[in-house]
């Protein structure tokens, strides 16, 4: 299930604005100059690829689409668009993505999730608009998610269900739940479930943890609401990770 988003654009205006010095364009422009010169936070020798723009479908939103394709373009880099909110298992599968650029703050979640799905750079919405043209990185855990019937996915923040889910881990017993929410923490996870009215909280460490649905269960995934097909759902740690792209404030120009 996609979700299409509909954002005000009041972050948009404020911060994305078309010709202006502190644009999203700009930003992007600057990103993939430092690339071709062999430097900068997209790293060293990156060739030309994509980038995402997560965005709403209000003017504002297009108008970034449309600044940050013009930016692309004019590198040999191309854009793919996502308008809307992707369902569980439905990022589009690319091995080209580079960097993901979001319209409004409200959908950082969104391209949080992305990012850690491309295994690609996210550039932050405080990045765009600061005096600068030095970045930094700032990494932050995620987490990878597949079920048995192939479907892949990444928790950037929190992964909640609601209804009867079976927790299983090597080396810990069984747990069956009435609701359960599993987000990156650290080198791990940590995983809350209510048992029997009773919350508990488990952090786990290099490990898989496996969640079994009996049947179709409704929840959230980095905040947005989804009905999650029955099966069994492996939650890794240690292989996705959100690299978000700031400003180096040390350079300030």
């Amino acid at each position: 299930m996609a979700t299409r988003l509909f954002v005000t654009a009041s972050y948009v205006t404020a911060r994305h604005r078309r010709g202006d010095g502190s644009s999203v364009g700009t930003a992007v422009r600057t990103l993939l100059e430092h690339a071709a010169a062999g430097h900068g936070v997209l790293g060293t020798g990156v060739a030309p690829g994509r980038i995402g723009v997560v965005r709403g479908f209000d003017r504002a939103s297009r108008a970034v689409r449309d600044e940050l394709r013009a930016a692309a373009t004019s590198h040999g880099w191309s854009v793919l668009d996502l308008p809307t909110v992707p369902g569980f298992g439905t990022i589009p599968v690319a091995d080209d993505m580079r960097l993901v650029v979001v319209a409004h703050r409200s959908l950082v979640p969104v391209a949080e999730r992305c990012a850690a799905c491309w295994d690609c750079h996210l550039l932050d919405p405080g990045a765009v608009g600061t005096a600068t043209s030095s970045y930094a990185l700032r990494d932050a855990p995620a987490l990878a998610v597949t079920t048995a019937g192939g479907a892949g996915d990444s928790i950037a923040s929190r992964f909640e269900l609601s209804g009867s889910v079976t927790c299983r881990s090597e080396g810990l017993p069984d747990v069956v739940a009435s609701a359960v929410a599993v987000q990156p923490s650290g080198a791990g996870l940590l995983l809350e479930h209510l048992t029997g009215g009773r919350r508990g909280t488990v952090r786990m460490v290099d490990t898989t943890l496996r969640l079994d649905l009996p049947e179709p269960t409704r929840g959230t995934l980095d905040g947005h609401p989804q009905l999650f097909p029955a099966g069994e759902y492996a939650i890794t740690t240690g292989t996705r990770r959100v690299r978000r792209v700031v400003a180096d404030h040390g350079n300030l120009t």
